[in-house]
């Protein structure tokens, strides 16, 4: 397996096929047209609770059933040339209730 970094929403996931390198697009975007997502230069975030003592900073994927989000951890720091990502949460996906969410902002994804 190869770990991979999409290089639209800059999300990290892994590659079961033997011989893949630095892929272009993870699962969730593969097959979409790029949009205005490619562009952003800023993304609606929120804090959540990450059981460490501290809080990740995430934005809604997905809105799921019963009350539940589906999560993109926003790790790293805006630059002039873009988001610049650290690998330790960066990209991280997971599951949560909606309720869990606090700190509703916008955050730039440029300087």
């Amino acid at each position: 397996m190869t770990h991979s970094v999409c290089k639209r929403c800059g999300a990290g996931f892994w590659e079961s096929e033997k011989g893949a390198r630095e892929e272009d697009l993870c699962d969730e975007c593969e097959g979409k047209p790029a949009s205005t997502r490619a562009a952003r230069r800023s993304v609606e975030v929120f804090d959540i609770p990450s059981g460490l003592g501290g809080s990740h900073t995430v934005e809604i994927v997905r809105e799921l059933q019963g009350g539940m989000v589906r999560l993109r951890v926003w790790y790293g720091r805006a630059t002039a040339t873009g988001w610049e990502p650290w690998k330790d949460w960066d990209g991280y996906r997971f599951d949560a209730d909606r309720a869990e969410l606090k700190k509703k902002r916008t955050m730039p994804l440029f300087k």
